[in-house]
Formats: structure tokens, C-alpha cells, sequence
């Protein structure tokens, strides 16, 4: 799967590129490469308003399109970013769609398992107990 901003459509008209990467009703999305994801400590409330209110305005390196939000004990969130900008190497961020909160979303670590296999990344997921609207981070 191509992490490429989804299109988006207007009645009746062709398919235009989305000015966001828009995540929201994606499955099974896998960022390759890695350096994609930002892996940031969050100590405020782990709502989408706070989440969005927290990141908006703030300058991200510019081939992050995934943060995750490390809060206390094993609540995490996940978010994708948007930044106009993608040629100076850090931009502020104009757009946070909030992908998962820690009801749904499940951090963990396991060296044994190749996070570009994604049917190795499905078994894991199964495991820790993400299920199937869940997140694995």
C-alpha cells in the first residue's frame, strides 16, 4: 500500500489529490520507512481535542507523516500530521488527524517479530490483543 495522500472527490468530477494524508478509514497501513514515524512523551489529557490543541503550530522534520504519543504507563495515541511544507527540515504542522486513542491503541515491542511483514504484524496484533478495529503501534 502506497502512503501517497488518498484522493479525494467532487461530485460528478474527477478524483483530485487530498491536500491532507487522510488515515482515518485506512487499514493495515505500515509506514516504510520508518524515520515516518516520531515516537514523542505526551503528558496532557489523551483526548482528540488536547491531542490536536497540543500539536497544531508545533515544527515536525518533514518526512514525518505518523507521531505517537507515549503518555503514562502504556497509553499511547496515534496521530497523522500534515505540513505544507516538505522541503525545509522542519515545518509547522497544519493538520492533525487523530488515528487512535488509548482505548484502541496498543504499544508494544517484540525484536522477533519483521515489522515489514505485515501477516507477521497481523499475528502480532492478535496477540497482544488489538483486535480488529484496534491499533498496533
Amino acid at each position: 500500500m502506497s502512503l501517497q495522500p488518498p484522493t479525494s472527490t467532487t461530485s460528478g468530477g474527477p478524483a483530485a489529490p487530498a491536500l491532507w494524508p487522510l488515515f482515518r478509514d485506512r487499514r493495515n497501513v505500515v509506514q516504510i520507512p520508518y524515520r515516518g514515524v516520531s515516537v514523542q512523551p505526551y503528558d496532557g489529557a489523551m483526548t482528540e481535542r488536547e491531542i490536536t490543541n497540543h500539536l497544531m503550530g508545533r515544527e515536525a522534520y518533514r518526512r514525518t507523516i505518523f507521531i505517537v504519543l507515549k503518555g503514562s504507563g502504556e497509553r499511547c495515541a496515534l496521530v497523522a500530521i500534515g505540513a505544507r511544507d516538505r522541503e525545509s527540515l522542519f515545518a509547522p504542522i497544519e493538520h492533525v488527524e487523530v488515528l487512535a486513542l488509548p482505548e484502541s491503541c496498543v504499544f508494544t515491542r517484540d525484536p522477533d517479530t519483521d515489522t515489514a511483514n505485515r501477516t507477521a504484524l497481523a499475528a502480532l496484533a492478535a496477540r497482544e490483543g488489538a483486535g480488529v478495529a484496534g491499533t498496533l503501534v
